[in-house]
């Protein structure tokens, strides 16, 4: 009877070794889930053992479920990222350019636009107009382009310029000042009858503003002493105008109106090349002081000189130091 227990005791531990073997290859398969290892070779074992494969398979179809969610979230972000890249290239520097050409005195077909330089939010694109090379900056801002600033490029027969976008009618990409703060500060009739017929203008011609005395830092201005004497810089400034090289008869620039919009001046001048039968004597230079005090140095005061058609000829923005 003894012999009999034991044997059947000694059975029973072979049948749990089997079992505990079991056990621990559905342990396996639910933490490293195995690729094709036969998981009906577990099911055969007693319950606790094909709990734990059902467990392993649910595991696994919940892994390849959060897979599969992956992927589609790896191809809504490749989504995503393909429309902003195509919104990117819709609103390209270039394209923002040519679509506002007109406000800036382009023309969308005839000329040439090219991308110049990208850097961050800040683009520079290359306009070629009638001959003449023009610099568009712009800044990226609220998910578009905005153009800040036009530059023309000097070369023998065009001076360069500096132009805010805000100073083109119509464009009114910078907040524009209230017209309510607008006063004319000086004008003068004296050059009203004055035209330029020439082509071009002098290659040299200049126009400045001196907020000191230019002989206090040794820089050579050519303005002549008895008008430096003249402006008391600690209240005043001084605008200038020069023709530039021309011939001795018949020519003449002069400051003609000064408008201040809010921190901003613009300055127009007028310019006349030699008419029939013109002999009077060239006008080369024109200087005009003006009161300082107007204006707000704390903050950046920029000015503009156009000629008498209107063409902004340089712009310079004063920045607080």
């Amino acid at each position: 009877m003894q012999t009999t227990t034991t044997t059947k005791r000694r059975r029973l531990r072979r049948r749990y070794k089997k079992m505990a073997a079991a056990v621990a290859v559905a342990g396996v398969m639910s933490t490293a889930l195995l690729n094709g290892f036969p998981v009906a070779k577990v099911f055969a074992a007693p319950q606790s053992v094909a709990e734990s494969a059902a467990d392993a398979a649910t595991a696994k179809d919940k892994n390849q479920g959060d897979q599969a969610k992956e992927k589609d979230r790896d191809r809504d972000r490749d989504r995503d990222r393909g429309r902003d890249r195509d919104r990117w290239e819709m609103e390209s520097p270039v394209q923002v350019v040519m679509a506002n050409a007109a406000k800036y005195g382009f023309n969308a077909t005839r000329d040439s636009f090219s991308l110049l330089a990208k850097t961050g939010n800040r683009a520079t694109v290359r306009v070629v107009h009638n001959g003449q090379t023009f610099k568009v900056d712009l800044e990226r801002a609220g998910g578009s382009w905005r153009i800040t600033t036009i530059r023309g490029i000097g070369d023998r027969n065009r001076p360069a310029t500096y132009t805010p976008a805000s100073f083109f009618p119509g464009a009114a990409l910078v907040g524009p000042i209230a017209p309510a703060n607008q006063n004319t500060v000086f004008q003068t009739n004296a050059f009203d009858s004055w035209s330029w017929r020439q082509a071009n203008y002098p290659a040299d011609m200049t126009f400045g503003v001196a907020l000191q005395d230019p002989r206090t830092t040794g820089t050579d201005s050519a303005i002549p002493a008895a008008v430096l004497d003249g402006t008391n810089f600690s209240r005043q400034m001084l605008l200038f105008a020069r023709v530039g090289s021309v011939a001795p008869q018949g020519y003449g620039v002069g400051i003609a109106k000064v408008v201040r919009n809010g921190n901003d001046l613009t300055v127009t001048v007028r310019t006349k090349s030699p008419q029939s039968g013109d002999t009077t004597a060239t006008k080369a230079d024109d200087y005009l002081t003006l009161d300082r005090t107007m204006l707000n140095f704390a903050s950046p005061v920029r000015i503009a000189f156009t000629d008498q058609y209107g063409t902004v000829l340089v712009t310079y923005t004063i920045v607080p130091r």
